[in-house]
């Protein structure tokens, strides 16, 4: 009699034990594979977000250079007023495909509200500025107290000076009027290279160094110009630097305001031609203008504003586009500052 083998049936154990495996790494693969997907995913929008940066980066560099070759560039009377196309107005133009913007400190919706850019030359000159004139800047900008702004205009000249000691206090070391035992400072001693340094001048208060960033410079020739220094600017200048005639300076400071506002410019920053362009002037207004010849000028040598650029189809999603901060340099013919936000 021949005997078949048994047929035993799959223990149930063992049958759970491979489907349950199965299950396992049937997940396991879903989830790596999901995983990958978002990796993959977020790669790509990654990929996309630095494409993008890319492209309106070099679209601010294109709205600056466009607005400087239809504006800055052919502008080469020797002279600048606030009259003048690059100074008067924000510019902007749509074409190519973007939406290219430059303005003084960014855009604004609000209608009349975007500034012009800026002549760095109508702003008072940081590092050669003497002491009484920043203390002056400080009072009519900031509004601090006679003692407390020339204290903090000393802090500022002591920054940019060749020695160790304070200003006003030939005796005392700058790292002991300024640092304490547990936190000693001491001067640069050398001049500021951006206006931003101002953050890091001791005991220069937050409410001072704000009315003080948009009035003074780090470029040009350290010399101011007549035809777009500011109100504030100009009567700090005029009655620190010339000779302390304060009632002669307001004067003078009234009738170079209405020459401005009438739409005219000085074409020459001698005092004989500036006296000549106001129609004459008193005795006492003519030798304080003969003072302060040496630091004033009718010409612009930097300018600086905020360029934008924006893609057309991103303009018309909504869509945020690029911003730079830059200082063009005229006669070097170079950007001496380029930040991109």
């Amino acid at each position: 009699m021949i005997r078949r083998p048994a047929c035993h049936a799959p223990r149930r154990g063992t049958s759970g034990s491979l489907l349950l495996m199965m299950l396992v790494a049937v997940s396991v693969v879903t989830l790596l594979a999901l995983a990958l997907g978002g990796w993959i995913r977020a790669q790509a929008a990654a990929l996309e977000a630095n494409r993008y940066r890319r492209e309106v980066r070099n679209g601010t560099r294109q709205a600056a250079l466009r607005w400087l070759a239809e504006h800055v560039l052919p502008d080469t009377n020797g002279w600048d007023a606030a009259a003048e196309p690059w100074a008067a107005e924000p510019w902007e133009r749509r074409a190519g495909g973007w939406v290219l913007r430059v303005s003084g400190d960014g855009w604004r919706d609000e209608p009349g509200a975007t500034a012009a850019p800026v002549d760095e030359s109508g702003k008072i000159p940081l590092n050669d500025a003497p002491v009484p004139l920043l203390a002056a800047l400080l009072r009519e900008a900031g509004g601090l107290p006679a003692d407390l702004a020339e204290n903090q205009a000393r802090r500022l000249v002591d920054w940019r000076d060749a020695d160790a000691l304070a200003a006003g206090n030939g005796t005392v070391a700058e790292s002991a009027d300024y640092g304490t035992r547990e936190q000693p400072w001491q001067a640069p001693n050398r001049p500021f290279v951006c206006v931003a340094e101002l953050a890091r001048v001791p005991g220069l208060s937050p409410a001072a160094r704000e009315a003080l960033m948009p009035l003074v410079t780090v470029e040009g020739p350290g010399r101011l110009n007549l035809n777009t220094a500011p109100e504030t600017a100009l009567r700090a200048a005029l009655t620190t630097l010339g000779g302390g005639d304060t009632s002669a300076a307001l004067r003078l400071l009234e009738r170079i305001l209405a020459f401005r506002r009438a739409g005219k410019g000085f074409t020459r920053a001698t005092a004989m031609a500036i006296t000549r362009d106001l129609g004459g002037l008193p005795a006492d207004e003519a030798a304080l203008l003969g003072r302060i010849e040496g630091y004033i000028t009718v010409g612009s040598t930097a300018v600086s504003g905020v360029a934008e650029a924006t893609p057309a189809a991103a303009w018309a999603a909504g869509r945020r586009g690029g911003r730079a901060y830059f200082t063009w340099h005229r006669e070097r013919h170079v950007f001496t500052r380029w930040a991109d936000e």
